[in-house]
């Protein structure tokens, strides 16, 4: 059984098999007072549990750190289900719980960066891994989730033989191998800059017998790129009316996810106050007066400097894939609103490169945790040593 993409709402939608990690548990009892007493006993029993919660006769046991679920259901006894944390998140929004048992939980101190590895927190605690194996790993899982979803066939060890090839090409040059006019960014294999495996042609997957890779920047590993092969629409759209619909769903979307989040700054909530005091189609109309004076006076990239494409002299986009497409893009990306002031037209290949890969949260950034050079040779060593496992 799959998981479900959208998380249970009651305890009936829970989804029980889900192998033998978990962090969170869900027990049934008999009765709300069998589950009351229960909870407490189960908490004051393992120092691991972050909290247990009481909903009804049903309690969730929430854990500090991953941990096994058959160790820990021989501990608590009958009646437990491992349900993991997603589940739990899930069921947190739809329902109160009666009663919670919690104690306070001291995180580790992250540790002093050792050289050639990464400082990572997986399962809830810091991990220090050999730096070019784990981003291999990453790569390699990035490159089968986008095969997945081309519907392309994945062949690991023949992906892994043309990565090699690539770092090969390489020989002792660390600069990006995009090809794109006046790139000079020297590649890393962790932080910004970090190396990307790319096809040569984007209808063949990674493993396809005439597929060759190269050795990209992350940010330039995008969607549209800037040789892109430009292709006739079957249906035409006006560049305003498309463009204007994509930045309004951009700014639901960011708003939709700062209304999540559960520490906000004065800054922040101020910034939902404001959007709820237009409706929809008032935002329409102050997007596309934006776009129009933008478009009059911004024929360049603001970025790289070439010409940008609005559409044919009727507004109308006629050709897909076009890498200077016009697309706006906002300076301060701590504000979710394309306002005049805070709006520079950029071509779609310079706009998915920053999209994707440049803009990174202050939450997400490590503390300690540099970046780490690119060393083809090392690179070339983690692969063989994978192509052994295989």
């Amino acid at each position: 059984m799959s998981r479900q993409k959208q998380g249970p709402k009651t305890f009936d939608d829970v989804i029980s098999n889900l192998g033998d990690s978990t962090q969170a548990i869900l027990v049934t009892c008999d009765s709300t007072t069998e589950a009351m007493s229960r909870a407490a006993q189960i908490f004051q029993d393992d120092v691991n549990i972050k909290d247990t919660k009481v909903y009804g006769h049903h309690i969730v046991v929430n854990y500090v750190k991953s941990t096994y679920f058959s160790t820990r259901a021989r501990q608590i006894g009958n009646g437990c289900v491992n349900i993991g944390r997603r589940q739990m998140l899930s069921l947190e929004k739809e329902m109160e719980p009666t009663h919670v048992n919690k104690r306070a939980v001291e995180l580790d101190e992250e540790p002093e960066p050792i050289s050639g590895h990464i400082t990572v927190w997986l399962c809830g605690r810091w991990n220090q891994k050999p730096a070019e194996k784990y981003m291999l790993s990453l790569r390699v899982m990035n490159m089968r989730k986008n095969s997945k979803q081309r519907t392309h066939t994945f062949d690991e060890k023949a992906a892994l033989i043309k990565l090699r090839d690539a770092l090969i090409r390489l020989k002792n040059s660390s600069l990006c191998a995009c090809g794109r006019p006046n790139c000079n960014i020297i590649l890393r294999t962790y932080g910004e800059h970090s190396i990307s495996p790319d096809r040569m042609f984007d209808n063949l997957g990674y493993s396809a017998d005439h597929q060759i890779l190269k050795i990209v920047a992350k940010e330039h590993n995008t969607a549209v790129k800037h040789d892109a092969v430009v292709r006739e629409r079957v249906s035409q759209h006006n560049w305003l009316s498309t463009t204007g619909g994509s930045t309004s769903q951009s700014l639901k979307k960011m708003i939709a996810k700062l209304a999540k989040k559960k520490r906000r700054t004065p800054v922040e909530d101020a910034q939902l106050v404001r959007f709820k005091t237009k409706d929809q189609k008032e935002w329409n109309k102050h997007f596309q007066k934006v776009l129009i004076f933008k478009k009059k006076y911004c024929p360049n990239c603001a970025l790289c400097g070439s010409e940008l494409y609005y559409g044919d002299t009727h507004g109308k986009l006629r050709f897909s894939g076009r890498p200077n497409q016009a697309s706006p893009d906002r300076i301060d990306n701590s504000n979710p609103f394309y306002d005049m002031d805070n709006v520079r037209m950029v071509c779609q290949s310079c706009n998915l490169s920053e999209k994707d890969y440049r803009r990174v949260s202050s939450e997400n950034e490590s503390t300690k945790q540099g970046p780490i050079p690119f060393v083809a040779a090392r690179w070339i060593e983690a692969v063989n040593q994978r192509l052994e496992y295989l």
